[in-house]
């Protein structure tokens, strides 16, 4: 696995002077090795994917210390990877989920997700919409649309508006990021 503090920093002299001359030397830590490595293929078949979960946890525990002036809510996004125990290791540590479909919510829940530590921002809301947020799942609005189905479906409730200003650091002629 890499770690974030893996690469030295570069001089001003010589930026690539000090970068390792393999990839092996880019690793800091070393929870699995070739051995084990086999062992797991043998027994589980391949692929398979293998956590750490002493580093999961202090990731966690890294963004929920993150200094911040109003409040934070650190929020996993599961697309990154919905594994429910990697879902169960991060509730358990203090985060918060971000889903991208009515899958992912659904997903959520029954890996043990509490419906009120999900948020849905979704490009087109999920045909169980209006269940998904009766479950307690808290709603970005991705355009006016979405805004307008929430408003009719819930006079006087609460959701979050994801706005794009037109204007980001990157993406191409179609997409902001």
């Amino acid at each position: 696995m890499l770690h974030g503090n893996a690469l030295p920093a570069a001089t001003a002299a010589s930026p690539l002077s000090d970068l390792p001359s393999s990839p092996t030397q880019l690793e800091t830590s070393h929870f699995i090795n070739f051995e084990l490595a086999q062992e797991i293929r043998r027994q589980y078949g391949s692929p398979v994917y293998v956590y750490d979960e002493k580093t999961l946890i202090s990731q966690a525990k890294r963004a929920l210390e993150f200094p911040n002036s109003f409040g934070l809510t650190v929020r996993f996004a599961m697309k990154a990877c919905p594994n429910s125990n990697i879902l169960r290791i991060f509730q358990n540590a203090g985060l918060h989920f971000d889903a991208s479909s009515g899958f992912e919510v659904r997903r959520a829940i029954l890996a043990g997700i509490t419906p009120g530590n999900i948020s849905l921002s979704s490009q087109e809301l999920p045909t169980d919409f209006e269940d998904l947020i009766n479950l307690g799942i808290q709603f970005n609005a991705c355009s006016l649309k979405q805004l307008e189905t929430f408003g009719k479906l819930f006079p006087g409730g609460e959701c979050g508006i994801r706005f794009n200003p037109g204007q980001g650091s990157g993406g191409i002629g179609k997409t902001v990021s």
